[in-house]
């Protein structure tokens, strides 16, 4: 009999992070659209004024001498249109194939849109990429700890690398054009904060992240908090040595580097509750976006860390489940007082619950 509440418990949960997932691509596919629109009614207006009025010669040569920048981002149009139509495509095929996992090419950002039994051959291939990477005009790498962290500088994609979680900041250019390559609620942040700020100087993203992992046929996304801030001079220190390649990666690898991403995580979210001076844009169950200021934050913004801080110190992020035993280890519960698993008694369970909001509440 426990076996089978165990069962629809596990199968519940299943079906509430297929929801989650189904209404974070739903709602930034929706922004695509807007995007998409907001597109297509400035070419309109721009093709209605020109056919409007008469050209003299300075006009052409005005016309002819385009500026760049502006070439750039009728460019980055191009892509991001090219961009939302994949989406689209990508969530007619969940609707129509009912299920989580979505057996299309295009790769995506919030989604890994390959077979089950690809996972860890993607995962190695992207890996491989950012332990070879040296320092360029185009990346900085950081080699410490157990594995490398790249500073992507202007005019790079950063997709690939920040979804399995290598990406310590990213140094977009004037016009955000790599930001084409990031999920849509990145990209939003970035709008509003430049809007907010009403700053003319360029921005960075510092990145923490919890790479993905998996078990079984099933695939937990990576977890991402994203910061951004106005940049200013860039001061890269040479590196005293580069780490080589892990040739024999395996899963353990993989959920190492996903539960010490969960802790640094839970640790950052902390360190914004206690210091009261972030504003938060939007969330998805994946992806945080925060920027630090000099005024107290608004409640809204601190019931959104502490909630995020909550669901990973009560081990709630589905993780496989050597992953969640580590997380425990590394929050330091005890067989006694452990969130996820080893609470039986409900009494027990309540008073627990409580210490745990004490401590994320601060």
């Amino acid at each position: 009999m426990e076996n089978e509440f165990a069962h629809m418990e596990r199968r519940l949960n299943q079906a509430i992070d297929i929801i989650q997932q189904a209404l974070s691509i739903i709602d930034s596919v929706g922004e695509d659209l807007f995007a998409l629109q907001r597109i297509h009614k400035g070419k309109a207006s721009t093709s209605e004024n020109l056919e409007k009025s008469e050209t003299t010669s300075e006009d052409k040569m005005k016309t002819i001498l385009v500026p760049t920048e502006t070439a750039q981002e009728e460019e980055i149009d191009e892509k991001e249109a090219e961009l939302i139509s994949k989406r689209f495509a990508e969530v007619s095929h969940k609707i129509l194939s009912q299920t989580h996992h979505i057996s299309s090419k295009t790769p995506s950002i919030s989604n890994m849109e390959i077979d089950t039994k690809s996972y860890f051959d993607e995962y190695y291939r992207v890996s491989q990429i950012a332990f070879n990477i040296r320092n360029s005009d185009k990346c900085h790498t950081i080699h410490g700890g157990f594995y490398p962290k790249l500073i992507m500088l202007p005019g790079v994609k950063p997709e690939e690398i920040f979804k399995f979680g290598y990406i310590q900041t990213i140094y977009p250019s004037a016009n955000l054009q790599e930001l084409v390559y990031l999920p849509a609620e990145i990209r939003e942040a970035c709008r509003q904060f430049k809007e907010g700020t009403k700053t003319t100087s360029d921005i960075y993203l510092q990145i923490i992240s919890a790479p993905p992992d998996w078990e079984g046929e099933s695939y937990f996304s990576g977890q991402h908090l994203v910061q951004i801030g106005i940049s200013k001079p860039r001061l890269f220190q040479k590196n005293q040595f580069y780490m080589k390649f892990p040739e024999q990666m395996n899963k353990a690898y993989i959920e190492q580097r996903r539960t010490a991403g969960l802790k640094a995580l839970y640790d950052k979210y902390i360190q914004h509750l206690s210091n009261r001076n972030v504003w938060t844009y939007q969330f998805s169950p994946s992806i945080s976006v925060v920027s630090v200021g000099n005024k107290m934050m608004f409640m809204a913004s601190i019931s959104k860390l502490r909630n995020e801080a909550s669901q990973i110190f009560k081990n709630k992020i589905a993780s496989s489940n050597s992953a969640r035993s580590q997380l425990c280890k590394f929050l330091k519960h005890d067989e006694k007082s452990c969130g996820p698993c080893c609470t039986k008694d409900p009494n027990a369970k309540a008073e627990e619950e409580e210490e745990n909001e004490a401590i994320i509440l601060l």
